[in-house]
């Protein structure tokens, strides 16, 4: 690559040393043009008055005319650059450098100027703004930076480059010794192994980096002496100057020693350094927990000297007429005195003259409490919180809530204290979100704070992070507010700690003049409530606070207000006590708009149920049409509605709101009667298929797709099946069905052909042909057919549609135009009249349902209509959810329920929980059937069809997601999810092996499902390798245990697994892709930024059944990187496994974080032995 070097100016030779040796080159010799005695690096470019007078003087001329334009002095760039919020591109040079001019000629390019609108633009001439080029190390040029907004060098390259290899570089796609990286995101904590590169570090450009570094290494003498010593005496110049600090704050014997002056490092003085070294100490050894003794570390000034700060007042006496390359510099030289200067900062801020020195003044607050990571990547946010300007000030409080990390809670407490509310909201939202002790105590201190909306947002954090330890905090604010939005908001609070002091301090605001206070007291004690069959377990204190409690609750049935009566309704559903009953039929009779809720209370146990049926059947010849209709309604969900007697006589009751209830009361008894054929027609088992070992694909086809190996096909291609007919075709008469055995008194149906062990579609069409004759039915339902036909002509659409829907049940043809007439005239009556699809012979829901479909309006009503096309279990309808997979709206959501329709449809199940070995029935969703879907090239219909062989054939299911995951003519999405689909089919075992093997062939489509499986295990991949469409259950990994007990135990990653195979990955767009490639980076000891993974663990909270769980990615990379900082994230871990799992969940944290070191992280293991038990934990 073309170079040259500058002439001599003495400050640039100095920049060269500095530069190049910092750069890792050594002591670099200037070469001069005029230098007889050195040898060029390159071949001389043209002559300067050459080059001006021919094509190169044109190229320059040119230039001038360029769009873009160039700042001459760096400070202008980084001003510009914390305006625009866009990276600095420096271009070094001089008017007498020949290859200067050449790269001229580059930039004029229309492909570099294009790239070039993306930058803030700076040239410097060496010669006129040597202080600059002496502050980026300049030595060979041409010469380009890029710096970030601070004005930190974030890439360096030296020498001439053609336009097409400078788009590259200014993209980030060089490669070779074109480019250099200088950027530095994090220090990595002091341990040996990262020993070498911190040493490394003290030689870094940038200052801030060498600053952070030295206070890491200063730290502990005992470990880092040696290999401090080690780099002094090895080190480039710059090295020796930034070890040098160390060792005199060691006192080590360096008095004599000057690196500016070579003649002082002499043999014996660094002799004399290495004896002093091995005299140091051993590292404390670990304690048998395995952590170090709790006095480790080096100590921690209690106060700074009178030296010290008098050395600090110099350096902020420079800070108003610094430029941002120094002011940055003085920043980091005072960091390391943290927030003991911070009295100094402040006294000094109150006495600022001008406007911009306060500004500064807060900066170097924040920058003194700030970790060191968050002062490396983020630089300009510390300015944008200090400006004077609102919307750069809140911009940045919003931005840092998001990069927020457990580290950084000083600088959060300081903001707590700025003048700007709206910093302080958004300061406490990233407070409360990062735990701590500390956090807690400022998080109580500002329920004092005079805004309203910071302690609304105090209250809220406080709720979403309750702390028993606060309680009497808020219990003391509750004394002084008088703003009923912030008591509720103190309440909800209050709720969710799960105290008796908080439940006392909550049925003291039951008398609140605020009626949303005293609505929000009762549900908040509701939910405190124990469950009936937790009462017995109750200590007797318990046991009185409980009943204390309820009455509390009962009280409140007689409140003057209406909203807190329904609330005490809802509440009192939960508590199942027949002290109960009365009352609540009081408040029925009393205020009949609650009638319902109070019978849904009445009804919903079994103590107070008992007593409640007198009650519900008194209520039948109420004067009050709620309260009979109540009666219904109530008496249906107790099983007890007499069907002739009570039933009957309701559908025509004078009133519309009893008759409703009355027929909603007959579809709920005909849908048990289809419930219970369903079973009979099933043998009441589990549907699925037995698997077989697989004739081909298996792991080897699997490891052939991986490392692109061919797969021949061995099952044979099935003949096409017929197309499917017209939908206004008529059907072929059905042949004769056998007719089904009835008992009429319990209403249950015996299919002819149902215990054989098959899905017969003539069974389920015979019993749905005898309950619509009434031959399948009480005698007492034909009495309703008369009622129900008064009912279609009725006012209400409602009422129209129920009956309409009834009549079709007991074989009423008659009553199905007019409900498609209702949802034609009424888009919002399209899903109440689906209903009417598991009543309808075949031939009907096949046109109704294609009518219906033509009429839904958005996703959730397709979804909908789609369940209640599968209530009946009918293979003949599978096509019609194979045509909705194929439209271009259907997403992960409508393919979710389709597939669930399609199993049940065939007589398969999505959950199947009895493993390998049980009987399963057969199913018409087999290979054979599914082929053409497989070979769909609509994407939904193929995935579904994908998932559908899981369940139905998962041996056979592995060779068709091969087929698709290697066919190059599908998207990478499609080929990706076949490829986790392959990947579900296999054994665990095998998965795992195939997984390793993609991720290390680099293969990109199939490396994030590889991901997943290895980050969490094999029972991960329904959960999230295909997005919004988990896969049914697949028995060759479950044998009748729950997903929930599988999802994330996972094996130790594998040997060869190493982190360029998982870098890339960082960049999916598939998050969970991306959050797993930093977990498994960090347990591969990779310094990664791991606070988007606890984000998503705080995000995804409590896991629903089956779901991922992150909280063992997050506390598996926290022990691996082993961080005193981390332990605050680690303690709200620990609390989240004992409320959400069992004791084998907290020994598996217990024993991870075991490898940790460091007092904070030993006190928390104290912690957890006594409050679990050591035994417990063995």
């Amino acid at each position: 690559m073309p170079l040259r070097h500058t002439p001599p100016p003495p400050s640039l030779v100095l920049a060269a040393a500095l530069g190049l040796a910092a750069a890792g080159l050594g002591p670099v010799r200037p070469v001069i043009a005029d230098d007889a005695d050195a040898a060029p690096l390159v071949p001389p470019p043209p002559p300067v008055a050459a080059v001006e007078s021919g094509q190169e003087g044109e190229a320059a001329a040119e230039m001038k005319r360029a769009p873009r334009s160039w700042h001459a002095r760096l400070a202008e760039g980084i001003e510009e650059s914390r305006k625009v919020q866009k990276p600095i591109l420096v271009r070094v040079g001089a008017e007498w450098c020949g290859w200067c001019k050449r790269l001229d000629r580059e930039i004029v390019d229309p492909a570099v100027q294009a790239e070039l609108a993306k930058w803030v633009l700076v040239e410097i001439d060496v010669d006129e703004a040597p202080e600059d080029a002496e502050r980026l190390a300049i030595g060979p040029i041409p010469a380009l930076r890029v710096l970030d907004a601070s004005g930190r060098t974030v890439r360096s390259t030296e020498g001439f480059l053609p336009a097409e290899e400078l788009v590259k570089w200014l993209q980030g796609k060089e490669s070779g010794d074109a480019a250099m990286s200088d950027a530095v995101a994090e220090i990595p904590p002091l341990s040996a192994e990262t020993l070498p590169e911190l040493v490394r570090l003290l030689g870094h450009r940038d200052v801030r980096v060498r600053e952070a570094v030295s206070r890491s290494l200063a730290a502990d003498p005992q470990e880092a002496g040696g290999a401090v010593v080690a780099g002094f005496i090895k080190g480039t110049l710059v090295t020796r100057l930034t070890a040098l600090e160390i060792l005199s704050g060691w006192k080590a014997p360096v008095a004599d020693l000057d690196p500016w002056q070579p003649r002082t490092v002499t043999s014996e003085r660094l002799e004399a350094l290495e004896e002093w070294a091995e005299s140091l100490p051993a590292s404390p050894a670990p304690n048998a927990d395995g952590a170090p003794d709790a006095g480790e570390g080096a100590p921690k000034a209690a106060m700074l000297t009178p030296a010290d700060l008098d050395e600090a007042r110099r350096e902020i006496a420079k800070l108003e007429a610094a430029d941002p390359i120094e002011l940055e510099a003085i920043g980091a030289r005072l960091a390391h005195r943290g927030p003991l200067l911070l009295p100094e900062v402040q006294a000094q801020r109150e006495r600022a003259a001008s406007q911009t020195l306060r500004e500064r003044l807060d900066w170097l607050r924040y920058r003194l409490v700030s970790s060191d990571t968050l002062a490396l990547k983020w630089p300009a946010g510390l300015f944008g919180l200090a400006s004077a300007d609102a919307s750069r000030r809140h911009a940045a409080a919003a931005e840092l809530k998001e990069i927020v990390t457990p580290g950084d809670e000083a600088l959060l407490i300081e903001l707590l204290r700025h003048p700007d509310p709206l910093v302080r909201e958004l300061s406490l939202k990233a407070l409360g979100g990062i735990e701590g002790t500390r956090s807690r105590q400022e998080l109580a201190k500002l329920l004092s704070d005079p805004d309203a909306n910071v302690r609304a947002t105090v209250l809220k954090e406080m709720a979403a992070r309750p702390d028993p330890a606060l309680v009497p905090e808020v219990l003391a604010y509750l004394e002084r507010e008088q703003d009923a939005d912030l008591i509720v908001s103190a309440v909800r609070m209050l709720q969710e700690a799960e105290t008796s002091e908080a439940r006392e301090g909550l049925m003291k605001l039951l008398k609140h003049a605020s009626w949303q206070v005293r609505a929000e007291v009762v549900e908040g004690l509701a939910k405190t409530f124990p469950h009936s069959y937790e009462r017995s377990n109750l200590d007797p204190a318990e046991q009185k606070q409980v009943v204390k409690v309820y009455t509390a609750v009962l009280e409140r049935l007689e409140d003057e207000d209406g909203f807190v009566v329904s609330r005490a309704v809802l509440a009192l559903k939960e508590c199942d006590m027949a002290a109960a009953a009365a009352p609540l039929a009081r408040t029925a009779e009393r205020r009949p708009e609650l009638a319902t809720a109070v019978a849904e209370a009445l009804s919903g146990g079994d103590t107070i149920g008992a007593k409640a049926e007198d009650i519900l059947r008194g209520w039948l010849k109420h004067a009050h049409e709620n309260l009979r209709a109540a009666a219904i309604t109530g008496l249906q969900a107790r099983s007890t509605l007499d069907g002739e007697g009570e039933l009957v006589p309701a559908l025509s009751d004078a009133h519309e709101s009893v008759r409703l209830a009355a027929t909603r009361a007959l579809l709920e008894q005909l849908g048990h009667l289809r419930t219970s054929a369903d079973a009979d027609v099933n043998g009441g088992e589990a549907f699925g298929m037995e698997v077989s070992p697989s004739s081909s694909g298996g792991l080897g086809g699997l490891l052939n797709l991986v490392f692109g190996t061919k797969i021949e096909a061995t099952v044979p291609d099935p003949p096409l099946p017929p197309p499917p007919a017209a939908p206004d075709a008529p059907s072929a008469p059905a042949a004769p069905v056998p007719a089904p055995d009835v008992d009429v008194q319990s209403g249950t149906i015996v299919v002819p052909g149902a215990a054989e062990g098959g899905l017969d579609p003539s069974a389920v069409e015979a019993w749905l042909t005898a309950v619509r004759s009434g031959e399948g039915r009480p005698e007492w339902m034909s009495q309703a057919l008369a009622p129900l036909r008064a009912q279609l002509a009725s006012m209400s659409t409602a009422e129209r549609v129920s009956a309409g829907v009834a009549l079709t049940a007991l074989g009423d043809d008659g009553a199905l135009e007019p409900l498609l007439a209702i949802a034609r005239q009424d888009g919002s009556q399209v899903i109440p009249v689906g209903d009417v699809l598991g009543w309808l012979p075949r031939p009907a829901r096949l046109t109704t349902f294609r009518t219906l479909r033509g009429l839904v309006h958005g996703r959730d009503e397709l979804l909908h209509l789609c369940y209640l096309l599968g209530e009946l279990q009918d293979p003949g309808l599978s096509e019609l959810l194979w045509e909705v997979l194929r439209e271009p709206e259907t997403d992960g959501a409508v393919a979710e329920v389709a597939l669930e329709r399609l199993l049940h449809l065939n007589g398969s199940a999505f959950y199947d929980y009895s493993g390998p070995s049980a009987s399963r029935k057969s199913s018409s969703l087999g290979l054979e059937a599914l082929r053409p879907h497989v070979e769909s090239r609509h994407e939904w219909e193929c995935r579904t069809a994908l998932a559908a062989l899981i369940r139905t054939e998962p041996a056979q299911a592995l060779g068709a997601a091969l087929g698709v995951a290697g066919d190059a003519t599908r998207s990478e999405a499609l080929r990706a999810d076949a490829f986790a689909i392959g990947l579900y089919a296999l054994d665990p075992r095998d998965a795992r092996e195939a997984a390793v093997a993609a991720l290390v062939s680099g293969d990109r489509i199939r490396s994030g499902p590889a991901l997943i499986l290895l980050a969490f295990d094999h029972a991960a991949l329904p959960q999230s390798a295909i997005q919004d469409f988990p896969l049914p259950m697949n028995s060759r990994w479950n044998s009748g245990m729950a997903a929930q007990e599988r999802v994330g135990v996972r094996p130790p990653l594998p040997a060869e697994l190493t982190p360029d195979h998982v870098r890339p990955l960082l960049d999916s767009d598939n998050e969970t892709v991306s959050l797993l490639a930093r977990y498994v980076l960090a347990v591969l000891g990779e310094p990664v930024d791991v606070g988007p993974l606890i984000a998503r663990w705080r995000k995804e909270g409590s896991p629903r059944y089956g779901s991922l769980r992150w909280d063992r990615p997050v506390f598996e990379a926290l022990a691996e990187r082993n961080r005193a900082a981390d332990v605050p994230v680690l303690e709200e871990i620990y609390e989240f496994l004992r409320k959400e799992y069992d004791t084998d969940a907290v020994r598996e944290f217990y024993w991870t974080i075991r490898t940790m070191t460091g007092p904070e992280v030993l006190a928390l293991r104290k912690r957890i032995r006594a409050e679990v038990g050591m035994e417990a934990l063995q």
